[in-house]
């Protein structure tokens, strides 16, 4: 390997660490935009399960994960809760 690819490695794996930090902590706490949730989820107003595989339904959803709930509307994040929809 040449000086420049190891370079080109290290300087990746340096600008990558902040957003694993992120992903990581966000993760464990169990709520943020960062983290994954790969739990089951329900809705919090209806308690109706939300399924696995979900189709997002706004720009929100695609970005950060979420559902809209079949049943009721109530629109709820990745980590079900209900989000509020004025912000």
């Amino acid at each position: 390997m040449s000086w420049l690819t190891i370079a080109i490695i290290v300087l990746g794996s340096v600008a990558a660490f902040p957003a694993i930090i992120l992903i990581v902590g966000d993760t464990i706490k169990g709520e943020g935009k960062w983290g994954i949730n790969v739990g089951r989820v329900y809705c919090p107003e209806c308690s109706a399960p939300l399924p696995r595989i979900r189709k997002p339904k706004n720009e929100r959803q695609r970005m950060w994960g979420g559902w809209t709930c079949e049943f009721c509307g109530t629109e709820i994040d990745k980590w079900g809760g209900r989000v509020d929809k004025a912000g």
